[in-house]
């Protein structure tokens, strides 16, 4: 098949325009929110492991990281990866020995029950000791004591094995978070190198351009 010049002019601007296009997509895939980055540097202080280099500006939209930005901020999570990948394999075990306690799926957030169970998650995320599930128990049965001896046996309240079974979930509902955090900062290290080698010199996109 002969091409004429019309033809040859055709199939360059449709190549030009697919390689735009593609230069496009790898700049929004490796783009990094600094949010994000954010994001990850308050997880990691939560799960008190050392924290990780960002730049000294602050952006709403996707930003494209320097290749020293985004390499400092790589090597920096790639050296805690063993222990992150640790304490995965710890709350893994946690929750094989503490299942979620049954009917926990099926409690009303609404109910007596899911508000405790919510006003302790806010409690013992920040220490869930063997001493501080005691004193927040002995702080729980004293209120319902007072709401007894307010308004009576008729009003709504919890009994003691109610409370049991709110710490039992809420201790397993940190735990799940817990290992769903760590999960995500493993997951956003193999994006975030991902992102890395595109912009390398050498990347195909770097070619392309």
């Amino acid at each position: 098949m002969i091409l004429n010049s019309a033809d040859i002019k055709a199939r360059c601007f449709n190549e030009q325009d697919y390689i735009l296009r593609y230069v496009e997509f790898l700049n929004s895939a490796s783009a990094v929110l600094d949010s994000d980055v954010a994001e990850i540097s308050n997880i990691l202080r939560r799960h008190k492991l050392p924290k990780v280099p960002r730049p000294n500006y602050w952006s709403t939209t996707p930003i494209q990281y320097s290749l020293k930005e985004l390499t400092a901020l790589v090597d920096a999570l790639s050296a805690i990866i063993p222990d992150i990948n640790k304490k995965i394999s710890e709350y893994e075990n946690h929750l094989v020995n503490m299942p979620a306690p049954k009917g926990l799926s099926q409690v009303d957030a609404r109910s007596i029950l899911g508000e405790w169970i919510e006003y302790m998650i806010e409690e013992l995320q920040h220490d869930s000791s063997p001493e501080g599930i005691c004193s927040l128990k002995e702080r729980a049965l004293k209120h319902e004591e007072e709401i007894i001896r307010e308004m009576g046996d008729e009003a709504e309240h919890m009994q003691p094995e109610d409370f049991d079974y709110a710490i039992q979930s809420v201790l397993f509902i940190i735990t799940k978070r817990q290992l769903n955090e760590m999960l995500y900062i493993r997951d956003r290290y193999r994006d975030l190198d991902l992102a890395a080698r595109m912009i390398q010199p050498k990347a195909e996109i770097n070619i392309l351009r």
